[in-house]
């Protein structure tokens, strides 16, 4: 049987698989009509929708929006135009739409809904909003508003121009329509109709027709204008407006807005988003039930508001009925408007099935990578249904129409919605027709429907490859196959997944088509007409890819780069570690090198050498000695090197290929490329990991197997490596812990390290092989440093750690066996840096370790007595070390300590007189701290015995600079050098006494004298004097100047008396007086000579103010002369002592610099200043 007879109707026949918004046809309605296939999901929806719209025709609401959703080709746009038909309740040939429902399979109650609402008067205005909106000047999409006021006023027949639909519906309100559109045929000779979109050339007409119904020429002009410059309607007006339409047809009439793909011509337009929004809103508010909308849209409503970044919730609440289109819909469709059988066909078919139904399963099925796509029959009635298709291609067919959409690939039939997948179908069976039963619609036959709408840039690539030399039409299925499914997300294009869309025959033999496929795949790829991928699939390639491709073939393969990049896979992924982690705790560092890449430095005694490349085992061997542990990798393992290669490649064509000139495709092809190179790596490193997995393992000649993951088993060979490697590692019995290793060297560098029960110490055979060698190298006269201690015994064949060489170190200084030295100082365990410069690597390299030598006898007896002597030391110790950190300590005790705390008490000195001994102090110190300086013990002792002859001399220095400077010695001093300073005026006031003058200079010359350790003792007597010398001469003083201070109080006396019966007056004496009997109390008490001398002055000023002050007051008693009268003052003379007198303020004032003089001669100026107010003053000598 022919598969054309298979099917109950002829599949040669018209079957309009797009519906298209416009299409209205009484032909194309019919058909429409008849062979809708109302499907179990269709039927959902549509007893959803009815629901809905028929609860309102009883009930107001404003959820009146309805959002039918569904990716392209799933009948969403056939959907739209059957319920407008059904709405309006059309009749085609006859026949009332909702009457071909009565025919179809559908429950009751959904026919009765059907039924309801075709019962009530209903206009359905579909329209596709695209071709309705009119695009502005600068490319701008029309508002939504306009749209539907345009679609509106087309219906009403009135103009799809905005302001001219105005100016009708202005003229219709007035009831002048109908006579202005004779009036206007009366005088242009044509319908208004037919002139009314060129009203601007018409102005002449319109202005007479205007004139005829009663407007004048003025008033019309003006409208036009007006109506013309003006006309704007919002989204309000325009609900308020179809309200009221609605409101005029009754109150059951029904408006129906169905607007086809809604969401493509909103897109990612904020402002028509927010316009629909509004005018659906307006529309649900105002008309309340009366007006539906009915959209579509390849998105879910929930998916474009939420897209778009802004909150459009309220659009969500008016369209609350959302209805959604899936492929299974599509599927059924297809199945039962094109692919229906006879009843016959029927039976043969299942027949068929029921022999072959385990090999097609076998044979229909993919890789399991491969996403959720049907690939083989459910069952015997899934086979009928869908013969000669295969169910996996309704899904991936359409998965290949969005894709070609969503990338641009199509032309403008595609995007204009000119193909369906119901075309498609149709298109392979008629290819299929004349074909028996038993063939399979092959996956490639489909791209003849596609080619028709596709690019010219994505046919000419297919066109040209069936130019190349040896193409075959096989190989170019295989690479429609590929262009086809590129890009299609969850379906690998793998040799497996290729072969299964090729299959042909329901009797194919799968691994012959699969052989087949295999050899052209080869073929395509040597062309460049496709690649092949890291993960081992195919990808066909357009024009500017396969030229991309053909360059990066052609790239030079830089082989160092990609060894490199094999090297850092092995060495950073599969084997990280740096060092290897012995089972003791113990990490060994080696080298890392991969066939001949050395990664870092060599320079370490193990070495991992990994041989990617073929080498004979024998070769592997012979270099698996000395610590080298060779990884060989198996010959017949996974190619791990190619897709290195070619990451490399890629890396070098994008590193040389400039960025300037290129195509948008070039530059999402190169952008596609640079995404390769890591796919390509992580072939390369999955390969690499399973080959390790394989390797054979040669350790000191001999070979090994392990198994696990690869770092499993190079951990494993290394344990053998180190084993038959560091052969001395076990002397190393008592290990330091890295935790706590500086504590742990710390305590043994201290308290040493606590014998076995056998009389050895821990580390015995270590501490003994470090012995032998410090005995070699003394035996060389070589000074071995910790550096080099460290770089042999963790070399072969010991394996130490540099923790267990630090401590073995200081096992044996503790021991007295060795002794250590920085940069020519000896040091010991209580250096504060003691650990560091065992450990650390900068340091090692300055710490020299040599064996420890005992004190002769000689020089022990003689060091014996000069201890004893000068230190009173019995006990000095063995080693030249213990010995010299005795005389360190002693010389600390007794000398530099001392000196200390004399430098301290020195610094309280007065620079008049300084202490005594200086030099000496300083000589003392720098002496001792030259001898201690000395770093070598050995040294420190040979220079003690040269300076024997000076220590005598050095402790009787000490002795008196410790009897004066710690003792009272000191005390005695500085109270002499206090005295001098304090009775200084009354010795200067007294210089003619010569006892005084005689008792200080014996006192000075003691102070002065370099070394007044013996005169100290006299200063207490000479000071005595000088304190009782003092005294007599200040008594003498106050015996001359007490008659000359009684005159004055008697003076001040007689006074009072005179003015007793003066108030003021007798104030101002008894001030005076005070001031007079203060000086005198001081005069007597005093112990100043200069203060005493210094009264009488004092006392005479006093008196003499008193005097002015009195004759002040009386004078301004006296009445004021006349304007005519010249003043007289009185003259006043002043001697020398009186200017003294009133220059000074005090008793004694020094003067030590310019500031303290002015001050002085500024106060005389104010008094003079003062008395000459009312006198002539008269200065004698």
């Amino acid at each position: 049987m022919k598969i054309k007879d298979l099917f109950q109707k002829s599949i040669r026949r018209n079957i309009n698989g797009v519906i298209q918004a416009g299409q209205l046809d009484e032909e194309s309605i019919y058909t429409e009509l008849d062979e809708y296939v109302v499907t179990d999901e269709l039927a959902g929806n549509l007893e959803t929708f009815y629901s809905h719209y028929a609860a309102a025709l009883s009930e107001p609401t404003s959820k009146m929006g309805v959002w039918i959703s569904g990716f392209f080709g799933s009948g969403k746009s056939h959907l739209l135009k059957i319920l407008s038909y059904l709405l309006s309740n059309c009749t085609v040939k006859g026949k009332r739409a909702v009457d071909f429902f009565r025919d179809k399979d559908i429950n009751p109650e959904l026919l009765s809904l059907i039924l309801t609402a075709a019962s009530v008067e209903s206009d359905a205005l579909l329209f596709n909003i695209d071709s309705k909106s009119a695009t502005g000047s600068k490319n701008e999409k029309q508002k939504i508003v306009d749209v539907f006021l345009k679609v509106f006023n087309e219906h009403l027949g009135y103009s799809s121009m905005a302001w001219i639909a105005g100016i009708e519906r202005h003229l219709e309100r007035e009831g002048r329509y109908g006579e202005f559109k004779a009036a206007f045929a009366q005088n242009s000779g044509k319908s208004w109709e037919e002139s009314r979109d060129y009203i601007l050339l018409k102005q002449k007409d319109f202005f007479r027709a205007m004139q005829a119904i009663g407007y004048d020429e003025e008033a019309s002009k003006t409208f036009l204008k007006g109506m013309k410059d003006t006309f704007e309607i919002t989204s309000e007006d325009l609900a308020k407006l179809i309200a009221g339409y609605c409101r005029k047809r009754g109150k059951d009439y029904r408006l129906v807005f169905l607007v086809d793909e809604i969401g493509q011509y909103i897109g990612d337009n904020r402002e028509l988003m927010l316009n629909l929004q509004t005018v659906v809103e307006d529309l649900g508010n105002y008309a309340q039930g009366r007006v539906w909308v009915i959209v579509t849209s390849q998105e879910k409503i929930d998916a474009v508001t939420k897209v778009r970044g802004e909150d459009f919730s309220k659009i969500q609440g008016r369209f609350s009925t959302r209805l959604n289109l899936s492929s299974a819909n599509t599927d059924e469709v297809i199945k039962r408007r094109l692919l229906a059988k006879t009843e016959v066909a029927g039976q043969t078919l299942q027949l068929d099935y029921e022999v072959r139904e385990q090999s097609l399963r076998n044979m229909l099925s993919f890789d399991g990578n491969t996403g959720a796509l049907r690939s083989g029959y459910k069952s015997a009635a899934d086979f009928v249904a869908g013969y000669p298709f295969v169910p996996y291609q309704f899904d991936l067919l359409q998965k290949v129409f969005d894709k070609i959409r969503i990338q641009g690939e199509a032309g403008k039939h595609l995007s204009r919605g000119e193909r369906s997948l119901l075309n498609a179908f149709q298109e392979v069976a008629l290819l299929l027709g004349e074909e028996d039963t038993g063939r399979l619609a092959t996956f490639a036959q489909f791209y003849g429907t596609l080619e028709s709408f596709l690019d010219t840039s994505v046919k000419s690539t297919i066109r040209k490859a069936k130019d190349k030399d040896g193409i075959a039409p096989f190989d170019l299925d295989v690479l429609r196959t590929l262009y086809m499914i590129k890009g299609i997300e969850g379906f690998p294009a793998s040799l497996e997944n290729i072969t299964t869309l090729l299959l042909n025959s329901v009797d194919a033999i799968k691994n012959e088509i699969e052989r087949q496929v295999s050899r052209a795949l080869d073929k395509l790829i040597r062309h460049v007409l496709i690649q092949q991928n890291a993960d081992q699939t195919y990808t066909f390639l357009s024009d500017e890819e396969q030229e991309i491709n053909q360059e990066i073939k052609n790239t030079t393969l830089d082989q160092a780069k990609v060894l490199q990049d094999m090297t850092k896979v092995f060495f950073n992924e599969i084997y990280p570690q740096t060092r290897y982690r012995h089972a003791s705790g113990r990490d060994f560092d080696f080298n890392r090198r991969f066939d001949s890449y050395t990664l870092g430095v060599a320079q370490h005694p193990l070495t991992l050498q990994l041989y990617s490349e073929p080498i004979p085992e024998m070769e592997a061997m012979l270099k698996a000695t000395n610590g080298v542990l060779v990884v060989r990798l198996p010959e017949d393992g996974p190619n791990f090197s190619e897709p290195f290669e070619y990451a490399v490649k890629i890396a070098g064509y994008l590193n040389r290929k400039s960025s300037v000139n290129l195509t948008k495709t070039q530059e999402r092809v190169i952008e596609q490329k640079r995404g390769e190179i890591s796919e390509f790596e992580g072939i390369g490193r999955e390969a690499l990991k399973e080959a390790s997995r394989r390797a054979t393992f040669y350790i000191e000649g001999q070979s090994y197997t392990f198994n696990g993951e690869p770092a499993a088993q190079i951990d494993r060979a290394f344990e053998i490596l180190v084993r038959n490697t560091f052969t001395k590692h076990h002397y190393i019995d008592h290990k330091i812990e890295l935790k706590n290793a500086a504590q742990q060297i710390k305590e043994w560098a201290t308290k040493g390290i606590q014998q076995r029960l056998d009389g050895t110490l821990p580390n015995q055979l270590a501490l003994d092989e470090v012995m032998r060698y410090l005995e070699e190298q003394q035996g060389k006269y070589a000074r071995p440093t910790m550096k080099a201690i460290v770089e042999r015994f963790t070399g072969v064949p010991y394996g130490w750690t540099d923790w267990d060489l630090a401590g073995i170190v200081t096992i044996l200084l503790y021991e007295g066996k060795v002794k250590l030295s920085y940069l020519g100082e000896r040091f010991n365990t209580t250096h504060p840096e003691f650990v560091s410069r065992l450990t650390k690597t900068t340091e090692r390299e300055k710490v020299v370790v040599e064996l420890e030598v005992a004190i002769p006898t000689d020089v022990r007896k003689k060091l014996s007595g000069i201890m004893r002597e000068y230190f009173g030391q019995q006990t000095l110790g063995d080693t030249y070390e213990e010995v010299a950190g005795v005389i360190r300590a002693k010389a600390e005790e007794q000398m530099q300590a001392p000196l200390r705390e004399i430098q301290q008490r020195r610094r309280q000195e007065s620079l008049e007189f300084p202490y005594p001994g200086s030099s000496d102090i300083l000589h003392l110190e720098r002496t001792v701290e030259a001898l201690l300086s000395r770093k070598d013990d050995e040294q420190l002792i040979k220079e003690l015995f040269d300076l024997e002859d000076q220590l005598d001399e050095w402790f009787d220095q000490l002795e008196d600079l410790k009897s004066f400077y710690l003792g009272k010695a000191i005390e005695h001093f500085d109270g002499a050098v206090k005295a001098l300073r304090q009775r200084k005026t009354d010795l200067q006031s007294a210089v003619g006494n010569i006892e005084l003058q005689t008792i200080k200079h014996e006192i000075e010359t003691i102070l002065r004298h370099k070394e007044p350790y013996k005169q100290i003792s006299q200063l207490p007597i000479l000071l005595q004097r000088l304190n009782d010398g003092l005294r007599q001469v200040l008594d003498e003083q106050r015996r001359t100047y007490m008659p000359e201070l009684e005159s004055i109080q008697s003076v001040v006396a007689d006074m009072t008396e005179q003015y007793s019966a003066d108030p003021e007056i007798e104030s101002i004496i008894k001030q005076g007086q005070n001031n007079i009997n203060q000086q005198i109390r001081q005069y007597r008490e005093t112990d100043s000579i200069t203060q005493l001398i210094a009264v009488p002055t004092l006392a005479k000023n006093a008196l003499e103010q008193i005097k002015s002050q009195i004759q002040y007051t009386l004078q301004k008693r006296k009445p004021k002369p006349s304007a005519g009268d010249t003043p007289v003052k009185s003259k006043k003379v002043l001697s020398g002592l009186d200017l003294l007198t009133l220059a000074l303020t005090a008793p004694v004032v020094e003067i030590e610099n310019e500031e303290e003089l002015n001050k002085v001669i500024e106060g005389l100026r104010n008094q003079l200043r003062q008395l000459m107010k009312d006198n002539i003053l008269v200065l004698r000598r």
